[in-house]
């Protein structure tokens, strides 16, 4: 952990990675008013939303406060933009498993598995622009 991290830094550091969720969340909103001007099913898109949206959430308490708290800013200020990029994206099906064995009522099986490759992709965009607009705050400083 971060230990010369005063309370208005860690203030400032959970408001860039909410500010970062906010950002992959709203990738996906684009995303699916993207696919309700193609599709004519697109009031079922909304609930899509809503539910993604609040497992982003539970992802980002998972992994996104974690990896503010325990990680430094100029530890993750020094890596390269495309390692970000790959950090960014591992983080979302990391912070699937738990919420998907949540769902599965604490039974872990492998069908875990084949349920969380549905939503991977959605899970790798929204941590992956999360992390970057994380990032790319903390580097303003």
């Amino acid at each position: 952990m971060d230990s010369n991290l005063t309370p208005g830094q860690l203030i400032r550091r959970l408001a860039y990675a909410f500010l970062g969720l906010l950002a992959g969340d709203a990738i996906l909103l684009v995303y699916l008013v993207c696919m309700a001007l193609r599709d004519p099913v697109a009031p079922l898109l909304h609930p899509v939303f809503v539910f993604y949206a609040f497992f982003s959430f539970m992802g980002w308490i998972i992994i996104g406060l974690p990896v503010v708290l325990l990680f430094s800013a100029r530890s993750i200020k020094r890596l390269s933009w495309p390692l970000k990029v790959l950090v960014g994206a591992g983080l979302g099906p990391i912070g699937l498993l738990p919420i998907m064995w949540w769902l599965n009522h604490a039974q872990f099986d492998f069908n875990i598995l084949r349920a969380t490759a549905i939503y991977a992709p959605f899970s790798i965009v929204i941590s992956t622009v999360s992390f970057v607009v994380y990032a790319a705050l903390l580097h303003r400083e």
